[in-house]
């Protein structure tokens, strides 16, 4: 099968008279009617055209907030569908805007390209920060963390705290490294991750809470352990003007349409102020614990982070 492209765009345009708008990116996009372009990159794993459809309300509601402040500009969403994609794209300042995790904000910082945090989601119960290990019917056994020594196992995005740091963390502190597990690969996307453990393709896997419940209509998923990510923060690249970015950072804090929200599973966006710290700092202690998981034993397969 052909290999899809990870990233489309979508241009929501509001049209109007143009005010200046201070990007100053290395080559500024413009769009219909000369208007400036403001781009946000957002992760979307398992579907880029849901992705494209879904965050049309975030687009118009940007464009709304920041027409009432006097800055005609039209939106494009960006969507990857890896982190780590995202990240380079806001390092090489191909947006302006970037809908991180706790993780990848902190690759970000850790590449010496930067960014500035400008605003948190406050998550909804149940919603994008939550997941969990599952096993499956392949392994009925096992009732424990402890107990998937031996075990085939399946993560998601290896950039991604859900996807590969939490769970490592908590593997590693149920005694079980990489070379304790039978073999462990790395799918990418949590909906794969899913699929593989219901159908027997490897034993257990850490999911978030939408692919679970998707997936678990037939109650065939077993859950071992519960994960709690950081809120996802919304991040600016470098070169921004600080009056740029404070507009950008106060347009994003103001979003309040419903739709919009919804996009986002989040019940509302938060001034960094509001920020747990200590979210970000359990984050990069997961991410510094993931470090000692060592390597899958001979014949497992490893397509972490190169």
């Amino acid at each position: 099968m052909k290999r899809r492209d990870s990233r489309t765009k979508l241009l929501a345009v509001a049209g109007a008279a143009v005010v200046m708008w201070a990007c100053e990116a290395p080559e500024q996009e413009a769009g219909d009617d000369g208007m400036p372009v403001v781009r946000v990159g957002v992760r979307d794993g398992e579907d880029v055209l849901r992705c494209r459809d879904a965050f049309v309300p975030l687009a118009r509601a940007l464009e709304a907030t920041l027409a009432a402040e006097g800055q005609r500009v039209q939106v494009a969403v960006e969507c990857y569908a890896r982190f780590r994609e995202l990240v380079a794209a806001l390092a090489e300042q191909r947006i302006e805007l970037a809908r991180l995790d706790a993780a990848s904000y902190l690759e970000l910082g850790g590449s010496g390209s930067g960014g500035r945090l400008l605003a948190v989601e406050r998550p909804r119960p149940g919603g994008s920060g939550q997941g969990m290990i599952v096993v499956g019917p392949s392994a009925p056994e096992v009732t424990a963390l402890a107990g998937l020594r031996g075990h085939s196992f399946a993560f998601g995005d290896a950039h991604a705290a859900m996807g590969r740091y939490l769970a490592q963390a908590a593997l590693l502190d149920a005694g079980v490294d990489g070379r304790a597990l039978g073999t462990y690969r790395y799918l990418h996307r949590a909906d794969k991750v899913a699929a593989a453990v219901r159908l027997g393709e490897v034993d257990a896997g850490v999911v978030d809470e939408q692919a679970y419940q998707r997936a678990n209509a037939d109650g065939s998923l077993r859950v071992l352990a519960r994960l709690h990510d950081a809120p996802r923060g919304w991040v600016a690249r470098v070169g921004l003007p600080d009056a740029t970015r404070d507009r950008l950072g106060a347009a994003v804090v103001a979003i309040s349409a419903p739709a919009a929200l919804d996009a986002l599973d989040a019940m509302a966006l938060e001034p960094v102020a509001s920020a747990d710290p200590g979210s970000y700092a359990r984050i990069r202690a997961a991410v510094v614990a993931a470090a000692g998981f060592g390597d899958a034993p001979r014949g497992a397969v490893r397509t972490a982070a190169r």
